[in-house]
C-alpha cells in the first residue's frame, strides 16, 4: 500500500506512512527548498508525532532505561578517553528523506564530535546517515525490534544493527552487504556479537548487557569510582585486620615478657630464700653474678646448689 498524502500548512503535501501513520521525511529535493523556519516547523511535527506513537507503545520499565544509560555511558566513555569523535544519542528522532521518522534506543556516528548538540539527526542536513543503532528489548514489541527493523535499517543502509533481547537475555546483530543491500547475521565471537564499526564487543552477563574491547569490560565514569572505592574498602579491612593482629601478637608478647620477669623475680627469690634460711653468704663476686643473671633456669640451678651445700666452702662454685 503506498503512503498517502495529506495537506498541510507547510507548503506541500506531507506524506504519511499507511503501516503507522507516521509522517515521512521529506525528500532531498523538498528539503531543499525550504526555508529555516519551515524545515524547523516539519521536523518538531515529525518530533511530536513520533513522540506520540512512541508513548502509545507498551512501557518497557526501568531495566530498559537502565541498560541504554549504562551502555551509552560506557562507550561514551570508551571513545572519550580515545578522543575519538563519535557521536552518541539515545532518543533522538532520526530523518531519513522519504522515511518515517524513528528514535532509536542508541545511535552512532563516526567522526561528529562526542559533545555535538542534536535536536535530531536530520540525514538532509548531515548530508550523511547512521554508522551503528542498538535496540534494548524488554516488554517491547519482538517483531518490530527482531524483524521489522532488519529490514527497515537496512533499506537506510545503516552498517550495523544490534539487539539486547532482556527477555532471552541475549545480544543479536546483523552486519549491511552493502552489493546486496541486506542484513546479514553476525555471527558471534567467543559468547559475544562483535562490532566493526565500533571495534567493541557485546555480550550478556548476569542478565545484563556487557560492553567489552578485546575481552575487557568497559566501564563508566561511576563503576570505575565504585570500584576504587571498593578496593579502598577492602584495603582498609586489610590494614585494620593487620593492626588487630600485631595488637594480638604485641599483647602476647607482653603477656610473655611478664611471665618471664614473674618467672625470673621467683627463682631470685628462691635462691634468697634458701640462702637465708641456711645461713649461707655470698662472696662480692657472687652477689654481683646473681644480680646480674636474667635467665630464671640459670638462677634455679643455683637454688639448687644452694640447697645442696653443707658448709660455706661447697659455695665456691654456686654461680660458675
Amino acid at each position: 500500500m503506498p503512503p498517502t498524502t495529506a495537506p498541510h500548512p507547510f507548503g506541500f503535501e506531507l506524506r504519511h506512512d499507511p503501516a503507522t501513520g507516521l509522517p515521512l521525511c521529506p525528500t532531498y529535493d523538498v528539503w531543499a527548498a525550504l526555508s529555516p523556519e519551515v524545515r524547523a516547523e516539519v521536523t518538531e511535527h515529525i518530533r511530536q508525532a513520533v513522540g506520540a506513537w512512541q508513548e502509545a507503545q507498551p512501557p518497557e520499565g526501568t531495566p530498559h532505561e537502565r541498560a541504554i544509560r549504562k551502555t551509552i555511558e560506557r562507550i561514551e566513555r570508551h571513545f572519550r578517553v580515545r578522543r575519538k569523535g563519535t557521536f552518541l544519542a539515545s532518543n533522538l528522532l532520526v530523518e531519513y528523506p522519504g522515511e518515517p521518522g524513528f528514535a532509536p534506543d542508541l545511535i552512532a556516528v563516526h567522526d561528529v564530535p562526542i559533545d555535538a548538540e542534536r535536536e535530531s539527526w536530520n540525514v538532509n542536513a548531515e548530508g550523511r546517515g547512521l554508522d551503528f543503532i542498538l535496540e534494548v528489548l524488554f516488554r517491547g514489541r519482538p517483531r518490530k525490534d527482531l524483524k521489522d527493523n532488519v529490514v527497515f535499517y537496512a533499506r537506510l543502509g545503516v552498517p550495523e544493527y544490534l539487539v539486547f533481547d532482556g527477555r532471552r537475555r541475549q545480544v543479536v546483530g546483523w552486519r549491511l552487504n552493502e552489493s546486496r543491500r541486506i542484513y546479514e547475521p553476525i555471527l558471534p565471537q567467543y559468547g559475544a556479537i562483535p562490532s566493526q564499526v565500533l571495534g567493541l564487543e557485546f555480550a550478556v552477563e548476569n542478565g545484563k548487557l556487557k560492553v567489552f574491547q578485546d575481552g575487557l569490560e568497559l566501564t563508566s565514569a561511576d563503576e570505575e569510582i565504585a570500584r576504587l572505592v571498593e578496593r579502598l574498602n577492602d584495603r582498609e579491612v586489610a590494614l585494620a585486620a593487620e593492626a588487630e593482629r600485631a595488637a594480638a601478637e604485641a599483647e602476647r608478647a607482653t603477656a610473655e615478657a611478664e611471665r618471664a620477669a614473674d618467672a625470673l623475680a621467683s627463682a631470685r627469690s628462691m635462691l634468697e630464700m634458701i640462702l637465708s634460711s641456711r645461713g649461707l653468704t655470698l662472696d662480692a663476686a657472687q652477689q654481683a653474678r646473681v644480680r646480674a643473671c636474667t635467665d630464671a633456669e640459670v638462677l634455679t640451678r643455683w637454688a639448687a646448689r644452694a640447697l645442696a651445700a653443707q658448709t660455706p666452702s661447697d659455695l665456691t662454685d654456686l654461680t660458675d
